[in-house]
């Protein structure tokens, strides 16, 4: 680089400079703090190098006009890292009075870049701070944001006084970095209308100073503008934070941040006061780039969603749950924000500021089970990035919230299904939700559930389930079954009950049957030191058999004298219930007989009297549905099904508490299922994939 030096009456002279980025200055103001409204650049710098070539021709013509030409060129790389703050407290004003004004808190500056050539090219970089102020109310709050942008580019001018001629070009362009959610920080608090945001202008200067004889150029300024624009305005009640939205009334406001280059010339190509061949007085745009937009901030009030709640038509015991919104433009873009609770206070409450907590739901996601009562909460939010046609999109747009309660009370089920019994039944009401269970016998009084129970006696027995959802009772629909006892001379077969032929011979043997073995042993009946008797039909005994072979068989224990078993014969053979005991003298086993063989209920008890296996028995083989249950308190443990003492069907398993534990499917005495996907162990298919 080297100054410029023209010492001829003619004469052609160059001038080169090249500036290296890495040169920070600082671009830091702060208007007055004790003003109303206070602006703020701090943290702001400028990065840039600035190339400038300049090439002069000059003629002094003593006989005819003088001649000038020169050409000026500017190419700049440009990085302007902007950070913006400003804070307002406006005071109450009346509602009529509102005004919107662009003012300069501080007026137009210039900040001057020294170089070892600063006397001969001036190098600065000119700020000019504008905020946008509208105000028809109370505001308070501050906006801050960070940013960069960057120009690259050239501008070139030329004049030629020997044909008049002046020229023109530009290569600028503009870029900024993608501005991140931290970037931008709002906090505002206005009621009726108020708003306001900074504007600025950065532009680079290289202004050539004047040469000896001396010779006036242009002087060109190109650089970057950065607009602020708000699009609608902040209605009553708006309050906007990075935290969360809250809005009240039907309001929508957006601040869009706009970057575009600007490039200015003030044209004085003149030697001396005298000769001038052209000259403005002010500094004019000679060009600016379309707008490149940053960022857009919007916040809008989203139509409440919608709660759609239908019948799972696959399970009788589940609801689904799903979210919609009347505007079909952003269905598909909302986030749904939900609680499900049993409860209806604040703490389910769904919180702008904490929305990573909650659950979501969008229109991809699959349907919600509700398998219970629930009350839900629900919010839609709407990320503008989702929906902005710009490159960058900051801020959520919220919904009110809106709430809901489901009921789901699923009914009790009556077990056993088979409705048809000789002598009793065993009655067992469960209820997938573990919810309270209440039954009548026959329309009488309803009585909490507690234990299965025995019925004796044809009997009608209904039952509904009870809960509370927020503190009100909620029931579910009442389910009836009917039993039905058969009759003395009737056994059960194939579900129903039939005459049994025992009964058609008039004989001792219909006696023999409604009598039983006594519960302890008499001595005055201790034939022969024996403790094993035979009871007649006549109501003797004896230890020999009888000889129409009609009779109870009486074992006794020989510790206690008390009974052991008590088997009924007919025609020497077991017929009907027979009974076993512990040596302490409760019931053991009820079993259930017919020409010899198991047929019909067989029943297992605890010493305590709860009953811990029912199993069903037609000629001797497991058929139908057999029982387990726990032995502590007589709920329900096992369903399993059979098919002549094997296994087939569904075993179906319960926790103590009466909820599923889980159900697999056998097939002919075999697990139904598959190899893991690992290859290594067995998978068991369940019941509802089996029989889907």
């Amino acid at each position: 680089p080297r100054a410029l030096e023209c010492s001829f009456w003619s004469a052609e002279c160059d001038f080169t400079l090249n500036t290296v980025k890495g040169d920070k200055k600082d671009l830091s103001i702060t208007t007055n703090a004790e003003e109303s409204i206070v602006f703020s650049t701090k943290g702001s710098y400028i990065d840039y190098n600035i190339g400038t070539k300049l090439h002069v021709y000059y003629n002094k013509n003593l006989t005819s006009s003088d001649e000038f030409a020169f050409t000026f060129a500017q190419n700049a790389g440009f990085t302007a890292v902007l950070e913006f703050n400003i804070k307002a407290e406006a005071k109450s004003l009346s509602d009529k009075i509102s005004f919107e004004e662009n003012f300069k808190p501080i007026g137009e500056f210039e900040i001057e870049i020294m170089h070892p050539h600063s006397l001969t090219i001036k190098t600065s970089v000119i700020v000019v701070p504008t905020i946008t102020l509208g105000i028809g109310g109370k505001l308070s709050g501050s906006i801050a944001y960070k940013t960069d942008v960057n120009r690259t580019g050239e501008i070139r001018v030329a004049y030629d006084s020997r044909n008049g001629k002046k020229d023109l070009t530009t290569t600028m362009k503009d870029t900024s970095s993608k501005l991140g959610k931290d970037a931008l920080n709002v906090a505002l608090e206005a009621s009726v209308s108020a708003y306001c945001y900074p504007n600025m202008t950065f532009i680079p200067s290289v202004k050539p100073l004047r040469i000896k004889y001396p010779i006036t150029l242009v002087e060109l300024r190109a650089g970057i503008k950065l607009n602020n624009t708000l699009t609608g305005k902040i209605a009553k009640g708006f309050v906007a934070s990075n935290d969360g939205v809250l809005i009240s009334d039907n309001s929508e406001v957006s601040v869009i941040s706009a970057v575009s280059g600007l490039a200015q010339g003030k044209f004085s190509a003149k030697i001396g006061e005298n000769i001038v061949f052209y000259e403005s007085k002010d500094f004019t745009n000679i060009l600016q780039t379309p707008e490149w937009k940053i960022f857009e901030w919007k916040m809008q009030v989203i139509a409440d969603p919608k709660i759609i709640v239908k019948d799972d038509a696959s399970n009788s015991d589940l609801q689904k749950l799903s979210f919609s919104n009347d505007d079909k433009s952003i269905n598909t873009k909302l986030i749904y924000y939900y609680t499900l609770s049993d409860k209806d206070d604040t703490s389910t409450d769904i919180d702008l500021t904490k929305l990573s907590t909650y659950s979501t739901y969008t229109s991809e996601s699959n349907e919600i089970e509700i398998s219970e009562n629930t009350i839900v909460k629900v919010i839609a939010v709407l990320n503008n990035a989702d929906v902005s046609k710009t490159s960058w999109s900051f801020g959520q747009s919220a919904s009110k919230q809106v709430k809901k309660e489901i009921s789901n009370v699923i009914e009790p089920t009556i077990l056993p299904g088979s409705k048809v019994f000789a002598q009793s039944m065993i009655i067992t009401l469960t209820q997938s939700q573990n919810y309270d269970i209440y039954y009548k016998l026959n329309g009488g009084t309803s009585q909490l559930y507690s234990n299965p129970f025995d019925i004796t006696e044809a009997t009608n027995i209904s039952a509904y389930t009870s809960t509370l959802l927020d503190g009100k009772k909620i029931l579910s629909k009442e389910v009836r079954e009917s039993y039905t006892m058969c009759a003395e001379d009737e056994v059960v077969e194939s579900g129903a009950c039939v005459h049994n032929s025992l009964f058609d011979n008039e004989d001792t043997s219909s006696n023999v049957s409604i009598l039983q073995c006594p519960t302890q042993l008499d001595t005055s009946l201790d034939i022969n030191n024996n403790l094993i008797f035979h009871l007649n039909a006549d109501g003797t005994i004896t230890d020999d058999y009888p000889i129409n072979g009609d009779y109870h068989f009486c074992d006794y224990y020989d510790t206690t004298s008390l009974l052991a078993v008590d088997r009924l014969y007919i025609d020497y053979k077991l017929e009907g219930i027979t009974k076993e005991y512990y040596t302490s003298g409760e019931l053991e086993i009820e079993r259930t007989y017919a020409n010899n063989v198991y047929d019909g209920i067989t029943k297992f008890y605890t010493k305590s009297g709860i009953i811990t296996n029912v199993y069903n028995y037609v000629n001797n083989k497991l058929q139908g549905t057999q029982y387990t249950y726990y032995s502590d308190t007589g709920s329900i443990r096992t369903e399993t099904e059979y098919v002549d003492s094997v296994i087939h069907g569904k075993k179906q398993e319960y926790y103590p508490s009466g909820a599923d534990a889980g159900c697999t499917v056998y097939e002919n005495g075999n697990l139904v299922g598959n190899i893991s996907d690992s290859g290594v162990g067995f998978v068991a298919t369940s019941c509802e994939e089996y029989y889907k």
